[in-house]
């Protein structure tokens, strides 16, 4: 079927909700390692070796919360220095994450959406924009997540930072792309349309970044049941899953209305819950209910003390009793003592 044929213009309808579940992809590759096939230049296999730096590399860098630029620089023999640049963001550990698709989800369609934005006209989803800056402003992280070749990163990243939409610009986010070449990458995606082999791993490997048994994905935007199966293999819910068709028509798995990215934009504090919000109100909350402990603890002390204060008085009292009455028993001793004496004297 064509990307853009009048059937792909209907609602979804997607599988039942436990056949989706269990929908899982195979033959997902390693990233660490994998074999580079033989080819005429080069009879025998290669490897093709991934640098996954360790947690002493990360911190010896110094990172800042949020973007931090970097630059990978190799030497040719024909070419001399070679850089190429990028981004690593350091994001909190409690940080909730919303994914994205590029291609049919912010564009119009998989491969219209990648040629006509080179001639220079708009082919995006209006209201995309205004949306995704809302939820950003709420407190949550965009990811771009696409199986586009690491070959289109500086097409895909120009287009993102350039989409316009009533003078708002996308807001700026991890862009994950697939680390193999074009023409593999193209036939996944669009031939084969097999994304979700790429994308499951790459989740899977950016969820073990962050502490066990944490959820870093929130929701997730994109325009096939391949996404939707890549959603819900890191744990996003149904009710958090957005598809989209060609006609700017948009379906959350679990529900049969159909939306837009401005409808959803209208109801964002409700689908996306401000997590900034959430934080200023437990910050409230708990300085009120310090402010009630420490007046509840000062009138208790208040109490203590009075009562303290009382009970001091009357220990004093009783004692002061017992010493004047301890002091008349002696004085009347005495004075018998004295008539004793005096008595025993004149006999």
């Amino acid at each position: 079927k064509k990307p853009d044929s009048p059937e792909n213009n209907k609602p979804f309808i997607l599988k039942p909700k436990q056949e989706l579940e269990d929908m899982k992809p195979h033959d997902v590759p390693k990233t660490d390692e994998v074999d580079v096939a033989a080819s005429k230049d080069q009879p025998t296999k290669r490897k093709r070796i991934f640098l996954r730096p360790t947690n002493e590399m990360l911190q010896s860098l110094n990172l800042k919360p949020g973007p931090n630029q970097i630059k990978y620089t190799v030497c040719s023999r024909v070419r001399g220095n070679q850089s190429v640049a990028g981004n690593i963001y350091l994001l909190p550990k409690d940080c909730k994450i919303v994914i994205s698709d590029i291609d049919g989800t912010i564009t119009k369609s998989d491969v219209l959406g990648q040629l006509v934005p080179m001639l220079g006209k708009d082919w995006s989803h209006q209201g995309v924009a205004g949306l995704f800056n809302n939820i950003l402003g709420g407190g949550y992280c965009i990811l771009y997540l696409t199986a586009r070749a690491i070959g289109q990163s500086g097409q895909t990243r120009n287009y993102l930072q350039k989409l316009n939409q009533k003078s708002t610009t996308l807001p700026p986010g991890p862009v994950i792309m697939s680390p193999d070449r074009l023409i593999p990458s193209f036939k996944r995606e669009v031939i084969h349309r097999k994304p979700e082999i790429f994308k499951i791993a790459c989740l899977k490997d950016i969820k073990k970044l962050f502490p066990p048994g944490s959820h870093p994905f929130f929701a997730g935007f994109g325009n096939r049941e391949t996404d939707a199966i890549s959603y819900r293999a890191v744990g996003i819910k149904m009710e958090r899953i957005f598809l989209i068709n060609p006609k700017s028509e948009i379906q959350q798995l679990t529900k049969k209305e159909v939306l837009s990215y401005d409808a959803i934009n209208s109801i964002a504090k409700e689908v996306f819950p401000s997590i900034i919000g959430a934080v200023v109100n437990a910050i409230e909350e708990t300085k009120e209910s310090t402010e009630e402990l420490l007046k509840e603890t000062k009138e208790v002390t208040k109490e203590l003390f009075e009562g303290t204060k009382e009970m001091t008085k009357d220990v004093i009292n009783d004692v002061k009793e017992m010493t004047q009455g301890a002091l008349k028993d002696a004085k009347e001793a005495i004075q018998d003592t004295h008539q004793a004496l005096k008595e025993a004297m004149n006999l």
